[in-house]
C-alpha cells in the first residue's frame, strides 16, 4: 500500500524552517509578556526590525485564537500579576519586634506562648500602596469593579427647535446633565450637536 500523501498544511508544519520561525514567534510572545521593547527582541532574536518584531507577536497571538485586544489584555494581565505577586511579597514582609531590656540590649518582644512578636517590616507601606494600585488595574482589565453610582442633578427645559437647557457643574457633570434629561424627557437620541456652558 503507498503512503498517504500529507496535506499541504502537514508539509508546511513539517518544514523545518517554519517550525523555527514559530519558535522564534513563541519566543517573541514570551518576551514581550516579559516587558521587552519591541526594539530589544527584534535585537535578541534577529528581525529585521522592531516592526517586524511586532508584526511576528500579533501574528502569533492571532494564531492562539485570541483577539488582538484579548490577548494584549491577557499579556498585561499576566505582567500586572507577576508584579503584584513581587509587590505583596515586599508587602507583607515581616520583622520580628524588638524591644531594649534592662540591660539595653536588643531582645525579641515574646508573646504568651513564648514566641517572638512579629509586624510588619518598617519599609512595607509604599509597597502595600503599590500592590493595591495593581490590583486596582488589573480589576479596570477585567472589568471586576462594580459599577460605581453617580447621581446627577437635573434641571431641564425643551423648547421648540430642540433646545435643551440643564445645569450642571464642571464639564463631565454637564455632559451627563444633558444625557440624563434627553433619557428623562424622553427625546429621540441623536448626537449632542453644540454644547454651551451657560453661566
Amino acid at each position: 500500500m503507498p503512503p498517504k500523501s500529507r496535506s499541504g498544511r502537514e508539509l508546511k508544519r513539517a518544514n523545518p524552517k517554519i517550525i523555527r520561525d514559530r519558535q522564534r514567534q513563541r519566543d517573541a510572545i514570551e518576551l514581550r509578556k516579559a516587558g521587552l521593547t519591541y526594539s530589544r527582541i527584534a535585537e535578541a532574536l534577529g528581525y529585521a526590525s522592531p516592526q517586524s518584531a511586532r508584526e511576528s507577536v500579533l501574528a502569533g497571538l492571532r494564531e492562539m485564537d485570541a483577539e488582538g485586544a484579548d490577548a494584549v489584555a491577557l499579556i498585561q494581565q499576566q505582567q500586572l500579576n507577576t508584579i503584584g505577586s513581587l509587590l505583596w511579597r515586599r508587602a507583607t514582609r515581616v520583622e520580628p519586634l524588638l524591644q531594649r531590656d534592662e540591660n539595653n540590649n536588643v531582645v525579641n518582644v515574646l508573646g504568651p506562648d513564648g514566641q517572638p512578636f512579629v509586624a510588619l517590616a518598617h519599609d512595607t507601606l509604599p509597597f502595600i500602596d503599590r500592590f493595591l494600585a495593581v490590583q486596582r488595574q488589573i480589576s479596570a482589565l477585567l472589568g471586576t469593579d462594580a459599577p460605581q453610582r453617580k447621581e446627577v442633578e437635573v434641571s431641564g427645559t425643551v423648547h421648540t427647535g430642540g433646545t435643551l437647557i440643564v445645569g450642571g457643574g464642571d464639564e463631565r457633570a454637564f455632559i451627563e446633565s444633558i444625557r440624563a434629561a434627553i433619557e428623562q424627557a424622553q427625546l429621540p437620541v441623536g448626537e449632542i450637536e453644540e454644547a454651551e456652558v451657560i453661566e
